[in-house]
């Protein structure tokens, strides 16, 4: 057997990342544009979800404009998504109707998902993602990540990682201009 040269594992590697961040909505020529992969900034692109708990109501993404809007995808394997929920809650709390909070479920059980909100509390709008499509259409990199939409649905910040309730609320105020 031939050895591996190191550019054939640099030629698998680019394959490799290529393959995990090209998406099917590129190829869709009514979609809106993607966001900038590299500063994670652009019109939200639309969506129909439905609400985590109450499976009968559609919630699109449309239905997000006119307000200030936080997204926050989030899954149950994530523990960086569960250190922080108690922060987000925090902050949509103390923001009250001046910004809208809206968790996206990614690929758990409904059941499951259920069961964690109750266990930290969160209490803002939550929609199901179970294929996780939606994380992969808008360029996502790592859970959590959170987007900052403005009240015309333009994503102003995209942000990977856990947040702190001070850094949500100093994220709000930076790029959608509203305070607590």
């Amino acid at each position: 057997m031939r050895p591996t040269t190191p550019v054939a594992l640099l030629v698998a590697l680019v394959l490799a990342l290529a393959a995990c961040t090209s998406t099917a909505a590129t190829d869709d020529p009514d979609a809106p544009e993607a966001l900038s992969l590299s500063t994670g900034t652009g019109p939200l692109p639309q969506a129909t979800f439905t609400d985590l708990r109450d499976p009968s109501v559609e919630v699109s993404t449309t239905d997000w404009q006119g307000t200030p809007t936080v997204v926050n995808f989030w899954a149950t394997w994530c523990g960086f998504c569960i250190d922080e929920m108690p922060d987000l809650q925090a902050a949509s709390e103390e923001l009250g109707a001046a910004v809208r909070f809206v968790g996206i479920d990614r690929q758990d059980p409904r059941d499951e998902a259920l069961a964690f909100l109750d266990e930290t509390g969160v209490t803002y709008d939550q929609v199901a993602s179970p294929d996780g499509a939606y994380y992969t259409r808008i360029g996502a990199r790592g859970m959590p990540t959170t987007l900052f939409v403005d009240a015309d649905g333009v994503v102003q910040y995209r942000h990977t990682g856990p947040l702190t309730r001070a850094q949500v609320l100093e994220l709000v105020a930076e790029h959608l201009g509203v305070t607590g």
